[in-house]
């Protein structure tokens, strides 16, 4: 149980007893706030969150809703013994419509209050403040100020109004709105590295009431020193989540990001919607327009180039942003902190549970700390290294064999002493680490795991492709993902049964490919019917993969196949997947103008039916072969109902009409031009918006 136990809201087995909607026995006393006889109150469950100070208040709370025939969630009589606490309390919530969180000075700096309202937020779970003290409205997390909040005390102004206020809010049909956390769940093997966390922590948090700092910070340091585990260690902190009270958004970038989809994925997640946007400045326009007004913390993985941050940094005032880099320039122009080598402690550590052993004899732990002092304190090559030692004992050595043998191994890579901040010295460690990793696998295992050096980066790949790629079954290829796991040669999401490599492994296997178109083809080839794919990757990168194994042809007539094409947005939720394809035959007029015609109805195309009519509509009037063959195939096979145009209707691609701005709510009664570059519109929504 949790040091503040009876935190926990909502259960109140022997009460007082109730008659009609007024509760006595106690000093509270509520009336008022009957539901309509209409209306069956009992579909609606509520959870109440309070403090132990304030047990009466919400004891009476309890019964008064109960008594007018909410069904009310009864946490403490009802748990099963045995089961985690939390467990049981995070079920409640996520199960109940609606939380009154009773609100008080001492419910404030409840932890477990705390822990109930975080929780409810995350899982759009709506959270009523109900006042059971005074408080100074300035302590309170800058999320409650933005919410209304109810006093039902006798004797409070307007009492009654807030409880038939209550009530009608909590039968108010609601929809769940969660709090967006996009966050990767820490690693498996994650040691905490406080000397690294905390100055960042107390950078973003104000210490005493937990409320966020809008700044911008980096974590700067080499590959594979752990500046992206740091981060995800950060936005699971507890007071970091309940600071950024709007959400945590996880942004993965790369050496060549495609930044248009990346902010696109982030405007679904904060409405929902697709996203509709296929120019870059009107994508990162409309998330900075999202952002306004939110108390959010943007994670910028694994930037390469700091035009590559300009989208991510527009808007937001109140939002911060917390960029990963291991480029010095991109980090140069934003308060930063370091991160180098691991102490000795966490090396062992890290080492340790990678191995898989629990606590070892003084004489096998300093073994360890010799291998980890040798491994500079570098987190990838010591992962790899645990990992080898995991997989050396398997085969039944010992401890001290294992290190052993892992160290002759680095000998013969004549890898004994390195400076980890030196480019030649970290690509000779790695290099050695992974080669050494590799050489313990099984023949057949090794051949299957070189084959991911096609694999596109910074992707989570789904055990489906690994399977077309593998050329294995489920079972197999489950088995061979959790062994690769188990030595850090990948990262293995066993729930979301997705796999991701480091990018510096995947630039080594790579690299040690003799034939990668051979291998992009094959892969293609093992997806099988490529108009039944069978996940998000396979739909996002099989033209990239086509285009790599020199299979043009075949992607250029998979894009002029309308039921492809349909299909492909279905999956994808993204235009600019099939605008981009398109724009690999630069030089080829028809696939230029299939990619305009995309592009300038993509803010329509939320509905991916839609897409046929616009394209008939675009090209009806093309005089290319391929497009007039396109345009009678739509007008012969559409599958449903429709308008069709005689005539050519809509603009064509290939005109003055680049592409329609979108992003008011209403009519647009005037555009003025600015300077050549931007342009001002004015609209019945009663806003301006500059583009």
């Amino acid at each position: 149980m949790p040091k503040d136990s009876d935190n926990i809201g909502g259960d109140y087995v022997g009460g007082d007893k109730v008659g009609g909607d007024k509760v006595t026995g106690n000093k509270y006393v509520f009336h008022g706030g009957a539901p309509s006889p209409q209306v069956a109150p009992r579909a609606v469950t509520v959870f109440v969150s309070y403090s132990r100070r304030n047990a009466d208040f919400a004891r009476s709370l309890y019964e008064w809703l109960k008594g007018i025939g909410f069904n009310m969630w009864r946490d403490l009589n009802e748990m099963e013994p045995g089961r985690d606490w939390w467990l049981q309390i995070q079920e409640a919530i996520e199960n109940s419509d609606k939380m009154v969180l009773v609100v008080s000075p001492h419910a404030i700096a409840s932890e477990v209050v705390r822990k109930e309202w975080l929780y409810a937020r995350q899982v759009g779970t709506l959270v009523i403040p109900v006042i059971a003290e005074d408080i100074d409205f300035n302590e309170v997390p800058r999320w409650m100020r933005k919410v209304d909040w109810l006093d039902i005390r006798e004797g409070a102004v307007d009492a009654d109004l807030s409880r038939d206020r209550l009530v009608k809010s909590l039968l108010k049909p609601y929809e769940r709105v969660r709090v967006p956390f996009t966050v990767p769940d820490l690693p498996k093997h994650y040691v905490d590295r406080p000397d690294k966390l905390e100055p960042l922590v107390k950078k973003l948090v104000e210490t005493e009431r937990h409320n966020p700092i809008a700044i911008t910070t980096a974590f700067w340091g080499s590959f594979g020193f752990g500046k992206t585990t740091l981060a995800q260690a950060l936005c699971h902190r507890d007071e970091v989540k309940e600071a950024f009270s709007d959400g945590i958004l996880w942004i993965t970038f790369g050496r060549a990001p495609d930044l248009t989809r990346l902010v696109n994925e982030q405007i679904k997640v904060l409405t929902g919607k697709p996203p509709l946007y296929t120019d870059l400045n009107l994508a990162a326009g409309e998330l900075a327009n999202l952002l306004q007004d939110r108390d959010m913390l943007l994670v910028l993985d694994d930037v390469w180039d700091p035009a590559h941050l300009k989208p991510f940094l527009r808007g937001g005032e109140r939002c911060a942003r917390l960029i990963t880099t291991r480029i010095l320039d991109v980090a140069a122009d934003f308060d930063r902190l370091e991160v180098d080598e691991m102490d000795q402690e966490q090396s062992v550590e890290l080492l340790r549970l990678r191995a898989g052993i629990g606590d070892v004899p003084d004489e096998e732990r300093l073994l360890l700390e010799k291998l980890a002092d040798r491994l500079g304190g570098w987190a990838l090559p010591l992962e790899l290294a645990g990992g080898a030692i995991r997989k050396r004992m398997a085969r039944g050595d010992t401890l001290s064999g294992a290190i052993s043998y892992v160290n002759k191994a680095l000998d013969r890579k004549s890898i004994t002493a390195f400076d980890a901040r030196n480019p030649e010295d970290r690509n000779r460690a790695v290099s050695a680490s992974i080669s050494l990793s590799i050489e313990m696998l099984e023949p057949r295992q090794r051949e299957k795991y070189m084959l991911m050096g096609v694999l596109h980066e910074d992707a989570d790949v789904p055990l489906t492709t690994l399977e077309a790629l593998w050329g294995l079954d489920d079972f197999d290829t489950e088995e061979l993902a959790a062994d690769l796991d188990a030595m850090a040669l990948i990262k293995f999401d066993a729930q979301g049964r997705f796999v991701r490599l480091h990018d510096a492994v995947l630039d080594y296997l790579a690299g040690q490919l003799a034939d990668p178109q051979t291998v992009h083809s094959a892969l293609v080839d093992g997806w099988g019917d490529p108009h039944n794919l069978q996940d998000g990757y396979a739909w996002r990168y099989i033209g990239h993969h086509m285009h790599k194994a020199g299979r043009d042809a075949e992607l250029r007539s998979l894009l002029l196949d309308w039921r492809w094409l349909q299909t492909r947005l279905s999956a994808t939720g993204d235009t600019t997947v099939l605008i981009g394809d398109c724009e690999r035959f630069q030089d080829d007029r028809a696939m230029r103008l299939l990619g305009g015609a995309i592009r300038l109805s993509s803010h329509l195309l939320d509905e991916p039916a839609i897409l046929l009519d616009q394209l008939y509509g675009r090209l009806l009037g093309a005089e290319e072969p391929e497009l007039v063959e396109l345009v009678g195939r739509i007008g012969e096979g559409h599958p449903r109902p429709w308008l069709r145009p005689l005539h050519p209707t809509l603009t064509p691609p290939g005109g003055p009409l680049l592409r329609v701005l979108v992003g008011h709510a209403g009519g647009v009664w005037g555009v003025a031009v600015l300077d050549g570059r931007r342009v001002v519109s004015a609209s019945d929504d009663k806003t301006l918006r500059v583009w």
